[in-house]
């Protein structure tokens, strides 16, 4: 027995009501987090985007828009320089390289992660405030202000080369630099150097 129309229309009604408090529910919860969160349709466009993705974007693509097809153009670029295939013709794995992005003292790491079966996208990103954690190293580690900014590229990753390019100093002047931190921390490696930061970084 067929249920009456207006029953139907009823159900259909709760279900929407339910959707948007869960979306509501959902959009609140993300937005008490660090991280902003974007996800995507397969045609791009926008179907969620917290506050704090906004904040990021007006921040470091000097543009507030995160709507349909809006997104930065370098954005969009990562985007889908990210989904080609890799080596082989496979296709491109659920997790992707991250985007980096600096400016102001600040960096922000954009992290994708895909679905093949829904075509689906959901960008993570995260700020990372670049002075601040320079001077969190100067102060608990007792480094120089030169000595610290060093240790925090050594903490990103960075070889000597890429420091000295950051911060303008030619490769020998980081690596002495780099003698006087192991020197201070007592360690042996730039890797043991690391840890102390990723230490003093994450607390």
């Amino acid at each position: 027995m067929e249920q009456p129309l207006h029953l139907h229309y009823q159900r259909q009604a709760r279900r929407g009501e339910l959707l948007r408090e869960q979306n509501s529910f959902l959009n609140e919860a993300l937005a008490a987090t660090r991280q902003g969160v974007i996800m995507l349709a397969p045609n791009d466009e926008v179907l969620l985007c917290t506050k704090p993705a906004k904040r990021f974007l007006a921040r470091y693509f000097k543009t507030a828009n995160c709507n349909h097809l809006q997104l930065p153009r370098k954005l969009r670029h990562y985007l889908h320089r990210s989904e080609r295939p890799v080596a082989g013709g496979l296709a491109a794995p659920p997790w992707h390289q991250p985007m980096l992005v600096e400016r102001d003292g600040g960096r922000l790491i954009i992290r994708m992660f895909s679905s093949h079966a829904s075509g689906r996208r959901i960008l993570l990103l995260e700020e990372k405030r670049t002075l601040r954690s320079i001077a969190a190293l100067q102060k608990y580690l007792s480094l120089s202000p030169r000595e610290a900014e060093v240790l925090f590229w050594v903490s990103q990753g960075k070889k000597n080369s890429g420091i000295a390019i950051i911060l303008g100093l030619s490769t020998a002047t980081v690596e002495k630099h780099l003698e006087h931190i192991l020197k201070k921390l007592k360690v042996e490696t730039r890797t043991a150097a690391a840890l102390y930061a990723y230490e003093i970084l994450s607390g």
